[in-house]
């Protein structure tokens, strides 16, 4: 029996593209979802910034994980309820590295957004974190309380940082050829939904729905007896799925919230 409804959704490709524009029917779909007694779960590799509490406040959201799960925030009581930050040591052998190939490199608290060894050809990054670039610090030095570290450059030059800082205490995401994103061993969007459905929740995260398009979904897809893959994704994400939605152009997360509530009816039914 499926007690409480969960879904945890990614933002980027699948809430919404590059406009950052949720649509009138995937509103209306994560409300009924909601009113459904189902609790909808914003979880992003960005940080808790005021980009995304605007988001969670617009869709009535109350958990948001960020930063690939090495922060959640409770948006009601404006706390974190769980944080994994770096230690100093491996944001030092990491910002080396990335000194050494003069990569690009953005890593933030749940405050301040540092970046360093800035490229043009990257400066797209800053928008899926921030409205603005007013809090952007120019910085090459560790601070205590960094939760999660991206690095951008050639495919050579990623590929010899990742050779290079592989085997410290961390996890690694290749979003693409140019870009991984870092955080703490014990840091991932699986870890986080996991904890958040344990500890909150009290429900299985086997019987949550989680839903995205990019590899750093990939812990919570694997998780879940409801994961679905956006049509927008790569084929690695859609094999990982057990279940494929359209495009987030196309309101697939808002076509999967309905077919997962009627899983869940269904479920519960034969478990009469």
């Amino acid at each position: 029996m499926i007690k409480k409804m969960i879904c945890y959704s990614d933002v980027d490709g699948t809430i919404y593209g590059r406009d950052f524009t949720v649509s009138e029917e995937l509103k209306k779909d994560i409300l009924n979802f909601q009113k459904n007694n189902g609790e909808f779960v914003i979880s992003t590799g960005n940080p808790a910034f005021a980009r995304h509490r605007k988001l969670a406040a617009d869709l009535n959201v109350r958990y948001l994980i960020t930063s690939n799960g090495s922060a959640i925030l409770d948006t009601k009581e404006d706390k974190f309820i769980y944080i994994n930050r770096f230690p100093i040591d491996i944001q030092n052998k990491i910002i080396l590295a990335a000194q050494k190939y003069k990569s690009h490199i953005n890593y933030w608290t749940d405050y301040r957004f540092f970046t360093a060894n800035v490229k043009k050809e990257f400066d797209y990054c800053y928008d899926y974190s921030l409205f603005t670039r007013d809090m952007v610090e120019l910085n090459d030095k560790p601070h205590p309380n960094v939760v999660k570290m991206e690095v951008f450059d050639t495919e050579e030059n990623i590929k010899n940082i990742y050779l290079e800082i592989k085997d410290l205490d961390i996890n690694i995401v290749y979003m693409r050829k140019q870009h991984i994103e870092i955080t703490m061993k014990k840091s991932s969007k699986g870890q986080a939904a996991r904890w958040l459905s344990e500890n909150v929740f009290n429900e299985k995260i086997e019987n949550a729905m989680t839903i995205g398009d990019s590899p750093n979904d990939w812990t919570m897809l694997e998780i879940s007896d409801f994961s679905y893959a956006m049509e927008n994704s790569g084929d690695d994400t859609k094999k990982i799925a057990k279940f494929h939605t359209s495009t987030y152009n196309q309101n697939g997360v808002g076509l999967a919230l309905r077919d997962y509530m009627d899983r869940v009816k269904s479920k519960n039914n034969s478990n009469k």
